[in-house]
């Protein structure tokens, strides 16, 4: 669905026909992060904030988001988050940035907003790696 507003992702609920929006925080990034693998989605760039609000620099960012992509792929969700957990308690995870040659670039974000190249992109990142497992 086209957001041409600019509007807050849950504001496109409608409980009454049970339409829902996604409430994703970290650890339903990361979980989500780990199905796409399975998929056989890369994954570009896990997006990073701080949670002491200061930006982090791009080689940060570059880093601390190759780390977590390999504790993914060899540890799963739980793998990344310990990583987190351990390594940089300050870090939020806002998004991850995924690429197949079918779908080119998806990115998904905290609280349900996706952004894709095309409607196809999304509805096929949307049906093989969101619907088989919502977030909790």
């Amino acid at each position: 669905m086209e957001n041409t507003t600019g509007a807050p992702p849950t504001s496109f609920e409608d409980l009454e026909h049970d339409v829902r929006v996604p409430r994703f925080g970290g650890a339903a990034l990361l979980r989500a992060a780990a199905r796409a693998l399975h998929e056989g989605f890369a994954i570009r760039r896990v997006e990073f904030g701080g949670a002491s609000e200061t930006s982090l620099s791009d080689s940060t960012q570059d880093e601390v988001s190759a780390e977590v992509v390999d504790a993914l792929a060899e540890h799963g969700p739980s793998g990344a988050q310990g990583l987190l957990r351990h390594e940089y308690r300050t870090f939020i995870v806002e998004g991850v940035e995924f690429y197949s040659q079918t779908t080119r670039s998806v990115t998904l974000r905290r609280d349900g907003v996706i952004f894709g190249t095309s409607d196809d992109a999304l509805w096929i990142f949307i049906h093989r790696v969101l619907e088989e497992d919502p977030p909790s």
